[in-house]
């Protein structure tokens, strides 16, 4: 496909090709505020990022040089009801039959790779649920061929990819499917107002990959888990038109850091609906004894986050007594701020003409919980599916804090001393603190 095939060359040639995208990004800002009829000092929600993720599922071996997501824009803001404009189906509703295998391939996160499923030679195992993974060393299935003092020992760069290998299964949570249909048509008016010429580039904004269902959900999570441990879960909210592939590099870097990040695959995510039942089928796999989740999941440690109309469906969903934390990325209202159960941190680009800094920075201002704005310089609003390595250490490090209680995480935000307060990558504000 056009972005994930060209995206060495857009990095270098960025003033031309990136500058077209943007331009359509912004027509189509306008045609989704004539939909929606926004008020934008009260929302930011907006579209963004469609196109189609590799075809096969991938566990990634964890190391420094992690993988390129892709993602291109398309959309704009919208107003106080996104799911308004989305379509709906009289389709199938909750299914209570059980998630089929999925088979799940190893390569090294050091290769280069074109795909994110890319060819590997590997043995597999099926563990209990069907998961096919690849063994690793001598660990027994369910047990973390990483121990605690390889996580835990000396400074730790959040930044970097963590110790975990990475799995990522598409399609899970069949008792939890969502009651949505093809919204094909809708990113096709999108395109049509664009009125692009480029056939790679409508091709990339009007199509999914056939290999997901939008009903459901993509889960990512360390390939071997711990006997007696548990881990955190992260609900994930995607931008209009964009699936959780087009994030893999983000999403695969806290996965590497010992998340469980349930991200559904659905689209118009503004009322935060699919998200609280990702946390739902996350929670049910907890109680589930053929899951490989079974009894893994800190249930006390749940956090939301997502993207542009997924950051916005990231504010509503904290209001849940569940969600401990948020990391809500280029979009935020003050009203749902101002009802956040717990700790946020809000990001906002610096040269983000989609979602106005200023609106995240109002919307911060609101915030009764323990809260840090911050603006990533020299960024734009495609930076999180383009390229997330800018705000990696921050989004990690907000989570570690608040739901591992890591206590070398709080150097990021905490005390006079706080290094993000002092990094020129960021200009951080702090409040409740």
């Amino acid at each position: 496909m056009f972005y994930k095939t060209s995206i060495k060359t857009q990095n270098q040639n960025r003033p031309n090709d990136t500058l077209s995208l943007f331009y359509c990004v912004l027509l189509v800002a306008a045609f989704y505020s004539l939909i929606v009829g926004c008020d934008s000092e009260e929302s930011t929600r907006d579209d963004f990022l469609t196109g189609t993720g590799g075809q096969t599922v991938t566990q990634l071996t964890g190391g420094t040089q992690p993988q390129t997501g892709a993602g291109i824009p398309a959309g704009g803001q919208g107003g106080a009801s996104v799911q308004d404009a989305s379509p709906t189906s009289d389709g199938a509703g909750p299914q209570a039959t059980s998630d089929a295998s999925t088979t799940v391939e190893t390569r090294d996160a050091a290769k280069p790779q074109t795909e994110a499923g890319g060819q590997a030679d590997s043995q597999t195992q099926t563990l209990d649920g069907g998961v096919d993974v690849a063994p690793v060393g001598d660990s027994a299935p369910g047990d973390s061929a990483v121990g605690d003092s390889a996580i835990d020992t000396g400074p730790v760069d959040y930044g970097a990819r963590g110790p975990y290998e990475v799995v990522v299964e598409k399609n899970v949570g069949e008792a939890f499917r969502n009651n949505v249909s093809d919204d094909t048509a809708m990113c096709q008016a999108f395109m049509a107002m664009m009125n692009s010429d480029d056939p790679a580039i409508v091709e990339e904004l009007t199509t999914y990959p056939p290999d997901m269902d939008r009903q459901l959900y993509t889960l990512f999570r360390p390939a071997e888990l711990q006997a007696g441990k548990k881990y955190p879960a992260i609900t994930w909210g995607n931008g209009t038109c964009s699936h959780p592939l087009l994030f893999v590099e983000l999403l695969e870097h806290l996965a590497s850091h010992g998340f469980i990040i349930i991200a559904t695959n659905w689209r118009w995510v503004a009322s935060g609906v699919e998200m609280l039942r990702g946390i739902d089928f996350i929670l049910s796999e907890n109680e589930n004894q053929s899951s490989a989740l079974f009894g893994k999941i800190d249930t006390k440690m749940l956090g939301a986050c997502g993207h542009s109309q997924g950051s916005m469906a990231t504010v509503v969903v904290g209001a849940d007594e569940r969600i401990v934390a948020t990391v809500p990325i280029q979009g935020a209202n003050a009203a749902s701020v101002a009802a956040l159960n717990g700790p946020t941190f809000l990001i906002a680009g610096e040269l983000d003409d989609i979602v106005n800094p200023a609106g995240v920075e109002a919307a911060f201002g609101a915030a009764r919980v323990p809260a840090v704005f911050g603006l990533s310089m020299g960024n734009d609003h495609l930076m999180p599916g383009l390229d997330p390595s800018p705000i990696l250490e921050g989004v990690t490090g907000w989570f570690k804090i608040h739901l591992e209680n890591d206590q070398k995480a709080r150097d990021l935000f905490y005390g006079d001393a706080c290094k993000l307060c002092s990094d020129p990558k960021w200009q951080i504000q702090r409040k409740n603190m």
